[in-house]
């Protein structure tokens, strides 16, 4: 495995963005999915309508609405970083080299 400082500066900055935003939607989801597995099995009732991320669900079940929200988050989540990390790729083939051998970033045709 590579050492930290061997890592092209790309993949440490990818590790920094998007470990933090991984950890917390399984956290966040896990949470969801466990308290709404518990509402199930405590038989949790009320009627609810939830839109969320373009999804509904109508369910007379709390524990339910709760696993819903949960595989949304993590599901919606998820497609976004995996999309935001396509347009990372984008980004970095937009790089120039100039003759001192650096990399800068052009910004002109980043914006295209």
């Amino acid at each position: 495995m590579e050492s930290h400082s061997e890592q092209p500066m790309d993949r440490r900055l990818a590790k920094q963005l998007y470990l933090p935003m991984i950890v917390g939607t399984l956290m966040l989801g896990g949470l969801f999915g466990v308290l709404g597995v518990l509402l199930v099995y405590l038989g949790a009732k009320g009627n609810s309508h939830i839109a969320l991320f373009g999804q509904t669900i109508e369910t007379a079940d709390v524990g339910v609405a709760s696993l819903f929200i949960a595989a949304v988050v993590v599901v919606v989540t998820f497609r976004r970083m995996l999309k935001s990390m396509d347009g990372f790729k984008t980004i970095q083939k937009k790089v120039v080299i100039y003759g001192d051998g650096k990399k800068q970033v052009d910004q002109t045709e980043m914006m295209k």
